[in-house]
């Protein structure tokens, strides 16, 4: 007995759409060939950190800042004086400029993408005397950096770890508020003492 050929397409879509198209062929009840093709397309969903402009920075004159975007979370320092952050992944490529004769430093807007279960949700503002600077982490690990192709961070240098001053702000919170009291959404000033 034979089957005609059948056809059966059907498309799934919500963020991410789906498509599959399968035909089944039976020349014989014991014989069955199956095919199926998927193509899927990823939708990018992304964070838009705007321009910021740092200021008071003027006792670092010459130095430099380096600003992160991170995925972490605060904890209490036991016995100490504050939180620290714990961060668990940079989700872009660190931005750095030289602090100027004015104590500032403007760092260019960005897009974050929003991917995987560790979510961007901070800032992380640390000024340093070398050129380059890699982050560590509370517990004294070094993150995993997009600049390391490799993904090695043991051949990172000693000299390219400390820092003189950090801070972070949490995003979307302290950034929405810093967005909202200036009345902008392309660039945000940030004060050192009073924002971070």
């Amino acid at each position: 007995m034979q089957f005609a050929k059948r056809l059966l397409f059907f498309t799934i879509g919500l963020c991410t759409s789906v498509s599959a198209f399968a035909s089944w062929s039976v020349d014989e009840p014991e014989t069955e060939v199956a095919e199926a093709h998927v193509a899927t397309t990823r939708v990018l969903a992304v964070t838009e950190v705007p321009e910021l402009k740092l200021k008071g920075l003027a006792e670092y004159r010459g130095m430099y800042v380096t600003v992160f975007h991170v995925s972490g979370r605060q904890a209490q320092v036991v016995g100490g004086n504050g939180n620290v952050l714990n961060v668990s992944e940079i989700k872009a490529r660190p931005l750095t400029a030289l602090i100027d004769p004015s104590g500032a430093a403007v760092l260019p807007k960005i897009s974050v993408e929003r991917r995987g279960f560790r979510v961007f949700n901070f800032v992380v503002i640390s000024i340093h005397k070398q050129e380059t600077l890699y982050l560590r982490s509370a517990d004294e690990s070094v993150v995993k950096d997009p600049r390391i192709e490799d993904g090695d961070m043991s051949a990172v240098p000693q000299s390219a770890l400390p820092y003189v001053r950090a801070g972070y702000l949490s995003v979307p919170d302290k950034l929405d508020q810093l967005r909202t009291s200036q009345g902008s959404t392309e660039s945000v000033e940030i004060q050192l003492g009073r924002d971070f």
